[in-house]
Parts: C-alpha cells; structure tokens; sequence
C-alpha cells in the first residue's frame, strides 16, 4: 500500500495537495460535485491536523482544446465565433473560481482563490493560519502538460515551492506525467504522500494487479 496523510507530520506544515476538481461546467455552474464530496474526508483531515496552510490544484477541462471545440461547432452551426465568445466560453467552462466558491460551501469555511498557478508564493506566505486556498486552472500554463520533461520541471519546481509536503489525492489524473500530479513530487524535501481516495483505488486495485483471481472480467468506460 502506498503512504497517506496519516502516515505524516502535518502540525504546521505548509501543504499543496492535487485534487481533482475536473467538474462538468454550464455558464459558470457545477453540474455535478462527485468528484469535489470525494476529496473532501481528505482535506477535512487535513485541516483537523492544525496545519500552517493548505493549497488546492487542480485542472477544469482543457481550455485551449475546449475552446477549440467550441468555436469549431458553432462555426458548423453558421455561428460567428468571436474573441468574446472565446473569453466567456472560458470563464464559464474553465475558471476555478466558480468551483472554489461552490467547494467553500460545502466545506463550511473560507477558501481564497488564486487567479493563477504560477507566481502566487508571496500571496501563499502571506495566508493566515489554517487558511485554504485554491489555485487557478492548471492547464491555462502549457507546462502542466507539456511532453518536455524540463518545461514540466520548471512549472512543477514553482508548485512545490508553496509547500512542505504533498499530498496527492487526484487518483483521476494520477496515470498522467503533469506538472501537478507527478514533476512535482521531485522538488519536495520530504517524501510525498496519498490521500484517502488514492488510498481507496489503489486498496481495490492492487490486488487484482499483483495476485489477480481467475477467471476475472475487467469493465472500462471513458466520456
């Protein structure tokens, strides 16, 4: 089994923890929290343990390739595509901030929303004790995705910047060498760890991998 949020010191510590909060979107409005209740026991642990702070990441669709979609069928449909199309079509489908909004919610407390992923450390220093905060969209930088492992670097160095341990929890997007989910993990000083819901995958599928009861039949299903 892999090392979780149980197995390390996290009383004052600086933490930047990867979700996945890749929620389906409609003008700027949640239309299914699944995947935000099922991060919650882990952050809510997290908090419990009295840490200095607490950073979310995650990514919200693909801009650059959602857009794309988008202006391609409203240009099938005879439609004019213009760049205030583009730029409410972003801020509907792959802005954080209505996502953060609506995970404070549920969460019950306070989380400050940071319009970017990269240069935020001087606003995360300054985060009072205890505080939550959320970055922008990931994928809005190129690096996250990038196939150059030292452009993923660059990127992934800065996020690990923002924190003393990190905590991955995005099983969703964990198959994935980004920036985010994987790089990252090479710049912190201490080894990184799993939250509940990895924890959870990986009791399930471990086994099957490792010692696999006979005969066995595998489901898989995609968008």
């Amino acid at each position: 089994m892999i090392k979780t949020v149980k197995d390390v010191d996290l009383k004052g510590k600086r933490i930047i923890m990867r979700v996945d909060f890749n929620v389906p979107m409609k003008e700027g409005v949640v239309q299914d929290d699944t995947r935000i209740m099922a991060a919650l026991p882990t952050i809510q642990y997290i908090l419990e343990q009295n840490p200095r702070s607490l950073v979310l990441m995650s990514h919200l669709g693909d801009p650059k390739k959602d857009v794309k979609k988008a202006q391609e069928k409203a240009e099938k449909a005879g439609k004019t595509w213009t760049s205030e199309d583009a730029e409410k079509f972003i801020n509907g489908k792959n802005r954080m901030k209505p996502v953060v909004e609506y995970f404070a919610k549920k969460l019950g407390k306070e989380v400050t929303f940071l319009p970017d992923a990269l240069g935020q450390k001087a606003a995360i220093d300054a985060l009072p004790e205890g505080a939550v905060a959320m970055l922008e969209n990931t994928r809005f930088h190129k690096e996250e995705t990038s196939k150059d492992a030292a452009e993923r670097d660059v990127m992934a160095k800065e996020l690990a910047s923002y924190g003393d341990i990190f905590v991955n929890d995005a099983f969703g997007t964990a198959h994935r060498d980004q920036a985010s989910t994987a790089s990252i993990s090479k710049f912190m000083p201490v080894p990184s760890v799993g939250g509940f819901l990895m924890e959870k995958e990986v009791k399930y599928i471990q086994p099957m991998v490792e010692n696999p009861p006979k005969p066995q039949v595998a489901i898989i299903g995609g968008a």
